[in-house]
């Protein structure tokens, strides 16, 4: 009888941990009324590629960053690195990774972000949606 209420408890523990970092699939809308709800958690958002950027740093430092957007509200998409292959302004994507309201990084501060950077085991990323069919 000890054994299952030890059983039925770790059970529960792991159901609890794992819906605490599931990803939550949302708008940038959404966020963006409510960031606070949202920071450092694993997100995924689909929207308009806007302001597409494929940079290295003067110290080296490879990496890309552009804005998502959908209805008129947009956030900021920063990736350590470059992507395979580069996106265009206009193409609709689906990004994962977790959202910052605030990163400090030196003395610089980046608001309303999400960092698609890989990690090990997870799928952080830009995915292409495919173009709208037009009518």
């Amino acid at each position: 009888m000890k054994s299952l209420a030890i059983r039925s408890t770790c059970i529960l523990t792991l159901v609890i941990a794992a819906t605490a970092f599931a990803q939550v699939q949302t708008t940038t809308v959404a966020i963006m009324k409510d960031g606070k709800k949202f920071d450092k958690k694993e997100v995924v958002v689909k929207g308009k590629v806007e302001d597409y950027k494929r940079k290295t740093s003067k110290k080296g430092t490879k990496y890309t960053s552009f804005k998502v957007s959908d209805g008129g509200k947009f956030l900021n998409v920063y990736m350590k690195d470059h992507l395979p292959k580069d996106l265009k302004d206009g193409q609709m994507v689906e990004v994962r990774g977790i959202y910052k309201v605030e990163k400090k990084v030196g003395t610089m501060t980046f608001k309303n972000e999400i960092e698609i950077s890989a990690v090990k085991g997870k799928k952080y990323g830009v995915k292409v949606l495919p173009a709208a069919v037009k009518k």
